[in-house]
């Protein structure tokens, strides 16, 4: 069987699928839940955030067992480390965080023996389509996680061309189109094939979500859990340590996500405050039957309900890193989706930057100045004065940052604190009133 000629490219494919149960045996469950779904003239290997996995035969047989033994564990690597999740945010240039999580994978692949196939010879450009980019490429060190070498390389000069024609951030998805994750005129060039929506970067022609050969979430996180106890019961090995560090995270204790925490804490804020009801004579009440028509008769007011406002209060002081402005705003927008509430945003570092009512995530995103001090009471005395009155204030910050004495009267504070980064990486509550909810 070393000899791809003579295979057809479905006996090349489940030769690789057997190479990789064998070499690394801990991902056998995961390799045999992928979907195949084979799509001629393709171009390339991809998959989907539901573990559909798209293969052109032609290219099956240009990288032969070996070759698409390495892509393979490429594609899952993707999926378990959950990337297309990790860069959702609506800030993310999806293109820049497909190649970070490239980098933070073909190091690992490599350890566990696998071998990339050859890439085909282009003057003055790396290509990813098949041997891969790695760190040296760009003057970056190993074992990095894929978010710091996507903090990297958006300080770094790279002109990217995805091959497939749907970029993140070129609308008319011409092929060959340059892009940069910092506009230059020089720097370091690559071509890429992106590799689907598991790397948080959606290809062309990919199925929908919703397809019915995709795996479910259940699903997915059974096979999860099972490669997990898989790579403990093995022990390290030649197991490289991120998948290590992963497997012991999926397998502690369950704990409830601080965003289930905000947003169960934000719906029961909203869902009942006194003075809710209002009376209204425009409209006749269901209970006057009951009393009768006419002259001498009472009228009873019928009620409506006010439709409740929630505001997220943004700390864009010098201390808030883009990360944790990234983790806050990608969440804000299905929290206010589930509170069925109005969506008002306040920004404020020493001062307000931004108070409006917005139709959408990203608009709230346009309005993240500051840089500078720590003063939450100029916000805080703004949103008090605002009518029609807010419900409850999310209030997303590090916790170093002045805030008023006491909580403003009828209206509850939720503070979601992520870690101060000049404090050791701890949380720091800044007052001791409100309710206190820590992103992890």
């Amino acid at each position: 069987m070393s000899n791809n000629t003579t295979l057809t490219p479905h006996q090349i494919l489940a030769a690789a699928r057997m190479l990789v149960c064998e070499r690394a045996p801990y991902f056998r469950a995961g390799i045999m839940n992928l979907v195949p779904r084979e799509s001629p003239g393709y171009g390339t290997f991809a998959t989907t955030k539901n573990w559909i996995m798209l293969w052109d035969p032609e290219k099956a047989v240009e990288f032969g067992i070996e070759g698409t033994a390495a892509v393979l564990v490429h594609e899952l690597w993707h999926l378990v480390r959950d990337h297309f999740g990790r860069f959702s945010g609506p800030t993310i240039n999806a293109d820049i965080a497909n190649i970070a999580g490239d980098l933070s994978i073909n190091p690992g692949v490599r350890q566990m023996g696998f071998k990339f196939p050859k890439a085909p010879e282009k003057k003055g450009k790396k290509t990813q389509s098949c041997e891969g980019l790695w760190p040296d490429d760009f003057g970056l060190p190993e074992n990095l996680s894929a978010e710091q070498y996507y903090e990297k390389l958006m300080q770094m000069e790279i002109n990217y061309v995805y091959v497939d024609g749907c970029g993140g951030n070129d609308d008319d998805g011409e092929e060959g189109k340059g892009k940069k994750g910092k506009k230059s005129s020089g720097g370091i060039t690559v071509t890429v094939e992106g590799c689907g929506s598991c790397s948080g970067r959606k290809r062309k022609d990919e199925p929908e979500d919703g397809d019915s050969e995709g795996r479910t979430e259940n699903e997915i996180r059974r096979t999860k859990i099972t490669i997990a106890k898989q790579i403990k019961q093995q022990g390290r090995g030649n197991t490289p340590g991120d998948l290590d560090r992963w497997a012991d995270d999926i397998l502690k204790p369950p704990k409830v996500r601080w965003q289930e925490k905000l947003a169960r804490t934000a719906r029961a804020a909203v869902s009942y405050r006194p003075g809710s009801g209002v009376a209204t004579y425009s409209k006749v009440s269901r209970r006057q039957a009951g009393i009768g028509f006419g002259p001498g008769m009472p009228v009873l007011p019928s009620y409506r309900s006010t439709t409740p406002r929630a505001t997220l209060l943004v700390d864009t002081s010098g201390s808030m890193s883009q990360e944790n402005l990234q983790t806050i705003m990608s969440e804000a927008q299905g929290v206010f989706n589930t509170c069925g509430a109005v969506l008002d945003v306040v920004v404020c570092d020493a001062g307000v930057h931004g108070s409006k009512t917005v139709k959408s995530i990203k608009e709230a995103c346009a309005m993240l100045h500051g840089g500078g001090g720590s003063d939450f009471r100029p916000a805080f005395e703004e949103i008090s004065k605002r009518r029609p009155r807010t419900s409850v204030i999310i209030a997303a910050t590090d916790g170093d940052i002045a805030v008023p004495e006491c909580e403003p009267p009828g209206i509850q504070v939720i503070w979601l604190l992520v870690k101060n980064m000049y404090s050791s990486g701890r949380f720091r509550k800044p007052c001791n009133w409100g309710t206190t909810i820590e992103v992890e």
